[in-house]
């Protein structure tokens, strides 16, 4: 009866601490909720993290993106100054082509005349 008795305790003891370690206690409940939220906060930091990081990568690629955009206006700038001293210069050398021209012919018809009146002045 002794060893019923004994095979029956231990029966109850080992169901009573199989119990005990499935059923939380509050602390271990208050331990579990204090780790979820700890959790929570720390994904929410990281994706925090995340956006602001992704932030200062779009302002830097805006910024970026500004200063090229004033570079390409600047050689724009420059383009348009050049092309402009560009038609200036041709525009002076038509000139100078136009009256070199003019000169030419004026030489020519000074010469014709001089022929011309020695050629009177022979007869």
């Amino acid at each position: 009866m002794k060893k019923i008795f004994g095979a029956i305790f231990l029966v109850l003891l080992t169901a009573a601490a199989a119990s005990a370690q499935t059923t939380p206690t509050a602390a271990d409940t208050a331990q579990m909720r204090l780790q979820q939220q700890q959790q929570r906060a720390a994904d929410a930091k990281a994706t925090l993290d995340a956006q602001k990081s992704q932030a200062k990568d779009s302002r830097e690629a805006l910024k970026d993106s500004k200063a090229q955009m004033r570079d390409q206006k600047q050689q724009l700038r420059t383009q348009k100054s050049q092309l402009k001293e560009q038609k200036l210069a041709d525009r002076e050398a038509q000139r100078q082509k136009e009256l070199a021209q003019k000169q030419a012919r004026d030489e020519k018809r000074l010469l014709k005349t001089q022929k011309k009146m020695a050629k009177e002045a022979s007869n």
